[in-house]
């Protein structure tokens, strides 16, 4: 009897620490206890550019709180760092818009046929079904410009007017271009009189200098702020109707038609215009550990980010998570976003769709 009694007491006791181990609180804490890296790369693009500052006020936050050194690699493109972060998690992560995500992740094209193959019908990227997403960061907004004396109020008044256009070494800029012409049904080449230059920042160029009537711009971009001084600019409000922001969406995935919310030069109030997210983009690599600290890190301290650099000014945790995403989110982050309550049941669809290779971004406004 007492045999009996010993071996029960000791199967009680191995019950409860089993318990103990399973609970929730216990797991938490051996999450926060597992080794984390002490440095890490956030690759990134060119220095000097908006994006670039975004990356450093990004690696800066996380360096600070997370107790992990996060430094910046930057390169000309994403195109030089997604193949080998899929293949192998190297480097571990890296700042990219939101239509490029999709083109890597999915290695297509466009998600629907565009009128005239505007981006030809070779992918940009081989998939790499690796990638993952951990928050959606600052926005971008571009625009159609012109001059502020001209006319023309939206884009499809400045249907036959000069565009400084093609970007031929700057695909995710040309796409933007292209989704705006898309709002009204345009066309660069069946449209206007096209200048072919090679990148946005060109396109600006060209317009201040008087080569060109009409430009893509970002707006509080240095760029544009530079040649409104010189020659005082407006930009065009693009569609929003139904059909116009379908089309925009095929052109460029993750990306909405909205009013700016702010002020910048050559911005009136009630302009609409093109705006997609900048992404922090990691792989199926990291692990969930590294993805759930760091999320928890830039949602707890991004306020700190906006003193860094004013194109992160207003960014809050609210945006960290989209519907319009266009690549999966990493399963460590949505650990974080589910305890904080900001991951829904829509988002679980969402997530879902992507992984199967569904595009649930489109028609999403």
């Amino acid at each position: 009897m007492k045999k009996l009694m010993h071996v029960m007491s000791h199967t009680a006791g191995a019950l409860m620490a089993l318990a103990l181990v399973l609970s929730p609180a216990y797991l938490c804490h051996a999450a926060e206890k597992t080794k984390l890296p002490k440095r890490i790369t956030l690759a990134t693009f060119p220095i000097g550019s908006g994006n670039y500052a975004i990356s450093n006020a990004l690696a800066k936050v996380a360096s600070e709180h997370s107790g992990i050194m996060v430094v910046t690699r930057p390169g000309s493109s994403a195109s030089a760092w997604v193949g080998t972060t899929n293949a192998k998690g190297s480097p571990e992560m890296g700042l990219v818009h939101v239509l490029d995500a999709w083109w890597a992740f999915s290695g297509k094209v466009s998600p629907t046929p565009l009128p005239g193959d505007p981006y030809g019908t070779e992918p940009f990227y081989s998939p790499n079904p690796n990638l993952r997403m951990l928050i959606a960061g600052p926005s971008q907004w571009v625009g159609l410009l012109t001059e502020r004396s001209k006319p023309w109020k939206t884009i499809a008044d400045a249907k036959g007017g000069v565009l400084a256009g093609g970007f031929s070494a700057h695909p995710g800029g040309y796409a933007g271009l292209v989704a705006l012409l898309a709002t009204a049904d345009l066309l660069e080449q069946r449209d206007f009189s096209l200048i072919s230059v090679a990148t946005s920042n060109a396109s600006v160029k060209a317009y201040g200098e008087g080569r060109a009537e009409l430009a893509l711009g970002s707006a509080g971009n240095a760029a544009v702020s530079e040649a409104n001084a010189t020659r005082p600019l407006r930009f065009l409000s693009a569609s929003t109707t139904p059909e116009g922001v379908a089309r925009a969406q095929a052109a460029f995935p993750g990306s909405r038609i909205a009013v700016f919310p702010d002020e910048a030069p050559g911005v009136e109030p009630g302009t609409t215009m093109l705006t997609y997210p900048m992404l922090v983009v990691a792989s199926t690599h990291m692990s969930e550990d590294l993805a759930y600290h760091l999320t928890k890190t830039w949602w707890e301290h991004y306020r700190e980010t906006w003193p860094i650099y004013s194109g992160c000014k207003g960014w809050t945790d609210k945006d960290f998570v989209i519907r319009n995403a266009t690549i999966p989110y990493h399963e460590g982050a949505i650990r974080f976003f589910r305890e904080v309550g900001a991951w829904s049941p829509e988002m679980d669809r969402i997530q879902a769709e992507l992984l199967d290779g569904k595009y649930p971004f489109l028609n999403m406004n």
